[in-house]
């Protein structure tokens, strides 16, 4: 049974939802993983902040891969992770499933390992997920956004860094979130991804 924020979802109570609705709102790739998580046998709650919870989980799994991304795979195919094949064996135990999928993207952000990038890549693969470049994920809906003066503010919010005028950084930090923008500073430079809302 489907509930939409604890309802029952019917067309009577007109809260029903319809996939091509669904499909222009948000993410493919965060509705199969908001589908995933519910066991078949247990009720799916519908609400807008799991799916939220789901955009956000994937955006976490896809860091993890845009952080290895100069680790290469080994040859040949992916891995099928045991655990997760496990899982799904096990009753097609999806939530499970997730969960080791959750423990994999952990261990390869500790590890950095080629054999653990592609264990949560097989995993991801297994379930549907993680099809997209991390670029493409994390700047999905970046057609709205102009890149070049995204990358002129950041350079200027370095420079203004390096000038130790911090009240100007903020500024710039201010302004790109007011244009949807969120920035990572990480011992590589600064990275910026779409806000997703």
């Amino acid at each position: 049974m489907l509930t939409f924020d604890g309802r029952k979802m019917s067309k009577s109570l007109g809260n029903v939802l319809l996939v091509h609705e669904l499909l222009k709102l948000h993410p493919p790739e965060a509705l199969r993983l908001l589908l995933l998580r519910g066991h078949y046998r247990q009720p799916l709650d519908w609400s807008e902040s799991a799916i939220q919870q789901a955009v956000s989980t994937l955006d976490g799994w896809y860091r993890v891969l845009r952080d290895l991304a100069e680790v290469s795979l080994p040859e040949g195919e992916l891995p099928v992770p045991e655990r997760v094949e496990a899982a799904l064996c096990d009753d097609l135990n999806t939530p499970q499933a997730l969960a080791e999928l959750s423990q994999l993207a952990d261990q390869a952000r500790l590890t950095g390992s080629a054999h653990d990038k592609a264990a949560l890549l097989g995993g991801g693969v297994l379930l549907g997920l993680l099809q997209q470049t991390p670029d493409s994920w994390l700047k999905r809906g970046e057609s709205d956004v102009d890149a070049a003066h995204v990358d002129d503010l950041l350079e200027q919010r370095r420079t203004a860094r390096a000038a130790r005028d911090f009240s100007r950084a903020d500024a710039i930090r201010d302004e790109l979130t007011a244009l949807g923008i969120v920035i990572e500073d990480g011992a590589t430079g600064t990275r910026w991804s779409v806000l997703k809302s």
